[in-house]
């Protein structure tokens, strides 16, 4: 008999990926959205946001109920997209999978990468399976 697949809550599920704390997840959308703050500059970052150096701060630690604004996120995906270097869209795509991570039926594809050969091929028995089950629906 198989097993049934553990589901856990939508609260776990949400707090792992904003913290990282789940063993397979390489890191958290919070701990990457630090990681992008030091990059860009602390002080432009809380210029951009219009907030309080210590709010920023406390947002990071979630200490005294701070947390981050959902807004904020879009505001420092902004400036990492206005950066334009290798190292913005590095973490401009590792904050995007920490959010992806939350719905698994979607990937970040890089629009600069070619497909190779092999993922062609496999893009296409896919295609193809599918509409030989439509055929026969």
């Amino acid at each position: 008999m198989r097993q049934l697949e553990l589901t856990y809550p939508a609260s776990y599920v949400g707090h792992t990926a904003w913290r990282g704390e789940d063993d397979d997840q390489i890191g958290g959308a919070l701990e990457v959205l630090s990681a992008a703050v030091e990059y860009l500059g602390r002080k432009d970052v809380i210029f951009e946001l219009n907030i309080a150096k210590s709010t920023l701060s406390e947002a990071e630690r979630e200490t005294n109920d701070k947390r981050w604004a959902a807004e904020w996120i879009f505001k420092v995906l902004a400036m990492l997209t206005l950066r334009g270097d290798d190292k913005s869209a590095q973490l401009q795509r590792e904050l995007l999978e920490a959010i992806v991570r939350l719905a698994p039926r979607f990937v970040i594809a890089d629009a600069n990468d070619e497909p190779t050969a092999e993922e062609v091929d496999a893009a296409e028995r896919v295609l193809a399976k599918a509409k030989r089950r439509r055929r026969a629906a």
